[in-house]
């Protein structure tokens, strides 16, 4: 009975595995898409009315679904809490404790961007900037989905098949 009970939990465990991998690379997707829609209400809101960061980050969590919503959420209320500090400060700090976001070492460069361009330059400087990143966040999200659709189903059925072996080669 007791090897019967290790064995399903090897192979449940190891299927988890398999299957959180692949639930990161599906999220990374839905984040960046997230984000990418998130610049264009930006720069809408850039652009027609000159919408405080503070408004913009209301509508964006208004918005976004999760866990994308949580991220504008935390740079909300940090931005509340510290209105002394730089925008760009909070937004970073807020990146790196975003765990969820499920972001490549990569990314967060691009990401960090994003931040950087509020408070340092005219309305329109801002627009063109977020432009140029938007542009890169949609080829990022191709690639994600490219991998997406490889490696999605890849991942999950490896790691039951190991849990398998891990069960033949264990008894």
């Amino acid at each position: 009975m007791l090897k019967m009970i290790g064995v399903v939990m090897i192979c449940f465990s190891s299927a988890m595995i398999g299957i959180s991998v692949g639930n990161r690379i599906k999220t990374r997707c839905k984040v960046l898409s997230g984000f990418i829609s998130a610049i264009d209400c930006m720069c809408a809101e850039i652009t027609c009315l000159l919408t405080p960061i503070e408004e913009i980050l209301e509508k964006l969590v208004a918005q976004q679904s999760e866990p994308t919503r949580k991220f504008f959420y935390g740079c909300l209320l940090a931005h509340k809490r510290r209105k002394e500090s730089r925008f760009s400060d909070i937004w970073q700090e807020e990146l790196t404790r975003a765990e969820d976001l499920c972001l490549k070492e990569g990314d967060i460069p691009l990401f960090a961007e994003i931040g950087n361009s509020f408070g340092r330059y005219t309305g329109e400087e801002q627009v063109r900037v977020l432009g140029g990143i938007r542009e890169k966040l949609v080829q990022l999200q191709k690639s994600a989905q490219e991998e997406s659709s490889r490696n999605v189903r890849l991942y999950r059925s490896l790691g039951i098949t190991c849990g398998i072996a891990l069960v033949i080669l264990l008894i």
